[in-house]
């Protein structure tokens, strides 16, 4: 009567199509497993920071305004020895200037001299 089915044997409509199709029908039929799921990792907060809440003492509380005290004598100094750097390469710059003008003005003067 009809034809026996073989696994083996590729079906025509297999035959004709094309090799994208069979891998998504492929992919389709598959369950999901636990790799393609994915599920959002759950971690227990750290023992550390929930048992260390609240317990800061008066001398660690002063530690740290000192500690903050010294941060900012620090960043003070630093804007003033930034701000005076940049006085002294001001100076610095308008002095070679000077030192090339006087130079070219010297070069002239002595070009000027030279007999042609």
């Amino acid at each position: 009567m009809g034809q026996d089915y073989d696994s083996d044997q590729p079906s025509s409509s297999s035959t004709t199509s094309p090799p994208f199709l069979k891998k998504k029908l492929h992919f389709m039929r598959m369950k999901p497993s636990s790799y393609m799921v994915a599920e959002p990792a759950q971690y227990p907060p750290p023992a550390e920071a929930v048992t260390q809440l609240g317990t800061h003492n008066s001398v660690d509380l002063m530690a740290m305004e000192e500690m903050s005290d010294d941060l900012q004598t620090q960043l003070s100094e630093l804007k003033e020895q930034g701000i005076k750097s940049e006085q002294k390469l001001l100076k610095l710059e308008k002095t070679v200037v000077v030192c090339l003008l006087v130079s070219a003005l010297v070069l002239i003067a002595e070009l000027q001299r030279v007999p042609t």
